[in-house]
């Protein structure tokens, strides 16, 4: 091989080596988009759930004062025949 022809063949090896990082990289960069995707519906769906706690909290608060406003009732019936 003459120089222009051996720099020719030195190029295209190191093209072709840069082909196959540039791959490598693509194709880790998908797995980490198709990971992120996965993630972010996860957290969509962790909020969803918290919100329903939330709902779920505040029904219960609401139940324990309206029992608790029928305690204190009760007690002053209580208080007031004694």
């Amino acid at each position: 091989m003459e120089g222009p022809e051996r720099a020719l063949a030195a190029t295209q090896v190191g093209l072709a080596g840069l082909t196959v990082n540039f791959h490598g990289s693509s194709v880790a960069a998908e797995s980490q988009h198709v990971e992120l995707v996965a993630e972010h519906a996860q957290i969509e769906a962790l909020k969803g759930e918290i919100d329903a706690h939330r709902i779920e909290l505040n029904e219960l608060r609401d139940r324990l004062s309206s029992r608790e406003a029928q305690v204190d009732l009760l007690r002053q019936q209580l208080a007031d025949e004694s």
